[in-house]
């Protein structure tokens, strides 16, 4: 080997892998194998994370809802008692 360095190892690599657009070529798919798993995982991660949060806000949703339901029924009922109790009133 020659005392280029990493440089005569680059070139070399190019050689062996049929010229630099095919080392490049090949690099690039190495990362893009190595970096599949994480991005899967972390786009799962995120999917789940989502559905948790949008399960809660259902819940949030739903409580909130109900407690508008019942408080309106309430003042209904009370309404109502208000009229007939004053129905009979001079």
């Amino acid at each position: 080997m020659g005392n280029l360095g990493a440089y005569q190892d680059i070139t070399v690599e190019a050689k062996n892998a049929g010229g630099v657009e095919e080392l490049i070529k090949q690099i690039q798919d190495a990362a893009a194998k190595n970096a599949f798993p994480r991005a899967f995982v972390i786009g799962a991660a995120s999917a789940a994370a989502m559905s948790v949060l949008f399960k809660a806000g259902m819940k949030r949703y739903r409580n909130a809802k109900s407690n508008r339901d019942a408080c309106a029924a309430e003042a209904t009922e009370q309404l109502k008692a208000k009229i007939e109790a004053s129905d009979g009133a001079p």
